[in-house]
């Protein structure tokens, strides 16, 4: 069955390894199998998260797993799955809630089993300590995430991000020295879509810190972008490249901005839409149509967010709510064995105490029939003397 879902996946046919699946987590339940538990519910998590970007489904099977994963002692993947929640979590901007799932994840995740593992954690972490200002720990996190990791191709992800952390900071000179360190290995081991990332990185980085002509090379990344139809990395270009001619070609910057906007739309991208929106109010400030969207777009994105820490949190509520209530059913249970075998022992020792008992009165009484046997002896002697 777990061959099967395997299978599935491979053939990328998605419905046909989520409802098998299923079954598995049906058999494995009925079996109480947790390691089967929670490697079915792993895959369905998994269908829901990059499948279906369902995220608040994704993270009810992602915790499910870790749970089952942990009554089987299994504690590197109860820690990879947390690392899947946090990441979920991340994304849906609940960043105290993914400090906290990710913290757990580095507990159960070691050394040399799990090293990449643990070090997608620390570079998870720093994202997240990042978008709450703690800049000294975002940095310290995402320097060891770099330092643990032994893939090269995570690496490059690391360092990017390391990066973005100083361009974010305005620091585009050390940004910009990260990033075109990575450039060459990037483009002889990474995707084409994470190089077309990082070397698009590193010439507006470029542009930032000298004020360099990058337009052309802004413009060739955005076409690569689109024969490898990589619509995230599309929409990006086309919001820097907006930035880019925002001051001296204002109009053009208008086209790009439009672009990225209905891209945006179609994508289901309102994060980036949002970041197009804020660029054309500066060119439009008085655009009612803009600024209504923008208005729109930030509440909903709002509420969608406070909607899924509610979830995120309630889940980890009820986590812990049953984690009580085992402990105390633990607690009990090993209450009422202690006063059965206090009952036992009373038993033991009464048992032992009527035995001591009975075994000294059967002594005293074959004694003292003893005794009056001798007297008797004497008695009939004494007699006999006399006669």
């Amino acid at each position: 069955m777990k061959n099967k879902a395997k299978l599935f996946y491979k053939l990328k046919e998605k419905d046909s390894f989520y409802l098998q699946s299923r079954k598995l987590l049906s058999f494995a339940d009925y079996q109480s199998n947790d390691y089967f538990i929670g490697s079915a519910s792993y895959n369905i998590a998994y269908y829901f998260d990059i499948m279906n970007r369902k995220f608040d489904s994704a993270f009810y099977y992602y915790n499910y797993s870790k749970k089952a994963f942990l009554k089987c002692k299994d504690t590197a993947n109860a820690g990879r799955k947390l690392l899947n929640a946090g990441v979920i979590q991340t994304e849906m901007n609940d960043f105290f809630g993914a400090k906290e799932t990710l913290t757990s994840a580095v507990y159960l995740l070691t050394k040399g089993k799990d090293t990449n593992f643990l070090a997608a954690s620390y570079n998870q972490l720093g994202t997240c300590y990042k978008e709450l200002n703690d800049f000294k720990n975002a940095k310290l996190l995402y320097n060891k995430a770099i330092a643990l990791s032994t893939s090269n191709k995570n690496l490059l992800s690391y360092k990017n991000n390391l990066g973005i952390f100083y361009s974010d900071l305005g620091d585009f000179k050390k940004a910009d020295s990260i990033i075109t360190s990575i450039v060459p290995e990037a483009k002889s081991i990474a995707s084409k879509r994470t190089y077309l990332r990082i070397l698009h990185n590193h010439y507006y980085f470029q542009w930032k810190k000298n004020k360099l002509n990058v337009e052309q090379n802004l413009l060739s990344i955005l076409n690569s972008r689109k024969r490898i139809n990589d619509n995230k990395g599309i929409i990006t270009s086309h919001i820097d490249i907006a930035e880019f001619y925002l001051n001296n070609l204002p109009q053009k910057a208008i086209k790009h901005l439009d672009t990225s906007v209905s891209l945006a739309k179609i994508s289901g991208s309102p994060k980036r839409e949002t970041k197009a929106l804020e660029i054309l109010m500066k060119i439009e400030p008085n655009n009612i149509i803009h600024k209504n969207r923008y208005i729109f777009l930030r509440d909903s994105l709002y509420q969608n967010e406070l909607n899924a820490k509610h979830q995120f949190s309630y889940m980890i509520y009820q986590d812990q709510q049953e984690k009580e209530r085992l402990l105390q059913l633990e607690a009990e249970t090993a209450q009422q064995e202690a006063k059965l075998v206090q009952k036992e022992n009373q038993r033991i020792m009464l048992f032992s105490f009527v035995g001591l008992f009975l075994i000294g009165g059967v002594w005293y009484y074959q004694s003292q029939k003893q005794r009056y046997k001798k007297e008797k002896q004497e008695e009939v002697r004494a007699t006999e003397e006399r006669i």
